[in-house]
């Protein structure tokens, strides 16, 4: 891959062509699965930012800690101001805590499917 950049239009270049950034549901769906991933308090700028799941490693595998693990991923992504609400299941598969969420965007797109796996 050649990279380039382009003085005139301020843009930076791969083999000729302009990079962009990636936007809407695909950024918007990763960006929900790292906020889940992250642990509160990993990103010193901004302490408030991630979800509590590691919490749940260890408790007993029942549906009381499942849906405890839930009610914190759905408030860690209804935080996110692109949201407008979020429909969460969890459960565990043996030591495996596995959370499957709907997300409605609040731009007016299709729900998003965000599922993360906590071992």
């Amino acid at each position: 891959m050649d990279l380039g950049w382009s003085a005139t239009e301020y843009q930076l270049l791969a083999d000729g062509e302009r990079l962009g950034l990636e936007g809407g549901v695909p950024q918007l769906a990763k960006a929900l699965y790292r906020r889940l991933i992250t642990y509160p308090g990993e990103l010193p700028a901004h302490p408030e930012y991630g979800c509590r799941l590691k919490d749940y490693i260890g408790l007993p595998a029942d549906a009381w800690a499942a849906r405890l693990a839930a009610l914190e991923a759905k408030a860690a992504l209804e935080a996110d101001p692109r949201v407008e609400y979020a429909q969460v299941e969890a459960w565990y598969e043996g030591d495996t805590l596995v959370v499957d969420a709907r997300v409605k965007p609040r731009e007016g797109y299709d729900e998003i499917p965000v599922r993360v796996t906590v071992p």
